[in-house]
């Protein structure tokens, strides 16, 4: 089982298991800081949810809505960032919920590739099942199903002015986790205008990430206040 961080160790969190593949993250000094400094600005902000989107976010890599199974999939599941494995399993032991809202989406079976070939499940992974099988691979059972996954693209379902960019997704996220005030919803995009957009429509928290590095602990310590 992963080892995970209690709010009574006072951040003392000596290393963390990935479950699947054994591999051991050494939690320095440093990141011990950062980590204690992001929770920290999470409570200080009354923030009850933290929310991540998927592709170049939580996995520093573009699933493009068409991600084959077998070793593109592993290699994806392997490129989730640092950052964002680092926080989770702080996030639930404190008790903030936890959420993905990506724009892959089942819907979009069907579709046909640039080669010609047709994107199929049993080919290729999408949607709320590629969430669950990064975050199940990463995580302690109980960590992976605590987190509510959205899987939702507007224009694979040609959706009316209310449901575009990811305001469904904020919806169902606000609804699901009983949060009145949106402003206690952080999310995290590397797409500018998904992150303007919920920022003034849907007025969340909503920051913005480099997408060539996907989740960074910075991205929450210099943004959040």
């Amino acid at each position: 089982p992963a080892l995970l961080y209690t709010p009574a160790e006072g951040m003392n969190i000596k290393r963390f298991i990935s479950p699947t593949v054994g591999v051991i993250s050494s939690i320095m000094s440093g990141e011990r800081s950062q980590l204690d400094g992001c929770l920290q600005r999470i409570r200080n902000g009354n923030i009850r949810v933290v929310v991540f989107d998927m592709d170049q976010t939580a996995v520093a890599q573009h699933s493009r809505g068409r991600l084959e199974r077998g070793e593109p999939l592993e290699n994806y599941i392997q490129k989730a960032t640092h950052a964002f494995l680092s926080l989770v399993p702080v996030l639930y032991n404190s008790e903030v919920g936890m959420s993905i809202a990506t724009h892959s989406d089942e819907a979009e079976f069907g579709r046909q590739k640039d080669d010609g070939t047709i994107i199929q499940p049993e080919t290729h992974i999408l949607g709320g099942e590629l969430a669950k099988a990064v975050l199940a691979h990463h995580f302690s059972r109980e960590i992976a199903e605590s987190f509510f996954v959205v899987a939702f693209n507007p224009r694979a379902r040609k959706v009316t002015e209310k449901d575009k960019v990811k305001r469904f997704h904020m919806r169902q996220i606000q609804e699901h986790f009983g949060v009145d005030d949106p402003s206690q919803i952080l999310f995290f995009d590397d797409t500018k205008h998904v992150v303007t957009d919920c920022n003034e429509t849907c007025k969340v928290n909503a920051i913005l990430v480099d997408e060539t590095h996907g989740f960074r602990l910075t991205d929450l310590l210099e943004n959040l206040r």
